[in-house]
């Protein structure tokens, strides 16, 4: 399990840089590694990228932990709990620092033999 926990650390982290990367540029494409195309968290940032890169909004990763998972019994799918820091930057250059938590489903994906994240709530 030390290494699906190494994993699920190494799929966060990718995800929220590239998140933070997506929404700085409009590119949606820099998450497509790290979720799921057909999952509800695909749909979210489908709409939320755009959005946000629109309202010029800057978004940079200050922090990303996962503090609590849980994982099926076949290794395929499961959980991760985390907490993440962002400094955000709004279109007057105005930046604070926000604390979000959320719960990521993730399942296996046999094509990239990676996990995927493939949904999205607040803890």
């Amino acid at each position: 399990l030390d290494d699906i926990k190494g994993k699920l650390d190494e799929l966060l982290n990718n995800y929220t840089s590239c998140f933070t990367q997506a929404v700085n540029t409009n590119d949606i494409s820099l998450i497509v590694p790290y979720v799921n195309s057909e999952s509800d968290i695909y749909k979210l940032q489908q709409s939320y990228i755009p959005t946000t890169y629109a309202a010029g909004v800057q978004e940079s990763i200050v922090s990303d932990n996962i503090t609590a998972y849980n994982i099926s019994d076949d290794n395929q799918s499961g959980t991760i709990t985390t907490s993440e820091v962002y400094t955000i930057v709004n279109k007057d250059n105005i930046s604070s620092n926000k604390a979000f938590r959320y719960v990521y489903k993730f399942q296996y994906d046999e094509a990239t033999a990676s996990y995927q994240l493939t949904d999205i709530q607040k803890a």
